[in-house]
């Protein structure tokens, strides 16, 4: 590598393409983060948001419990939002600035962090994957009544054009 005006070295073309991805790449999902902080916080705000908690009544959280499935921290996703939203801001600024001024720690940090996120991810997919038909036979005729009894009523003594 070459001197630079300034004393450090200069980056090669294909670095500086490099370098400039992972900047645009990090600033997008730090715009991103932002929206996630902000969606949490909508969804513990807004009062009209609570629809949720009624659609998922007391019985199926029950009778997930009972079948082995805990649904009773539906109510926290707007917490769980802001959290992930921050965490994805502060990993998102550690990898631009690391980029942007070639401070090696915090290059580092930024990619082990990343491995952490991708080994977790893979067994997240796993874990679903393994418990995917278990919950749906367990929420489909429960989500199918709710909508019947909660939307359609009583459909005994309509016509279709009455619907």
């Amino acid at each position: 590598m070459a001197k630079g005006s300034g004393g450090g070295p200069t980056l090669s073309c294909g670095a500086k393409i490099i370098k400039a991805v992972l900047v645009i790449f990090n600033f997008l999902f730090f715009l991103l983060g932002i929206g996630i902080v902000a969606v949490g916080i909508y969804v513990l705000v807004d009062p009209t948001f609570n629809q949720i908690k009624r659609i998922a009544n007391n019985d199926l959280i029950a009778l997930a419990n009972q079948n082995g499935i805990n649904l009773t921290y539906l109510d926290k996703c707007g917490i769980a939002f802001i959290i992930f939203g921050g965490f994805m801001l502060l990993i998102s600024f550690m990898g631009c600035c690391g980029a942007m001024k070639h401070v090696k720690c915090l290059l580092g940090i930024y990619s082990t962090i990343l491995l952490v996120l991708l080994l977790a991810e893979i067994g997240i997919g796993i874990f679903c994957g393994v418990y995917w038909a278990k919950l749906k036979d367990i929420l489909t005729p429960l989500l199918k009544k709710s909508i019947k009894d909660q939307y359609m009523g009583d459909m005994s003594n309509k016509t279709l054009t009455s619907i």
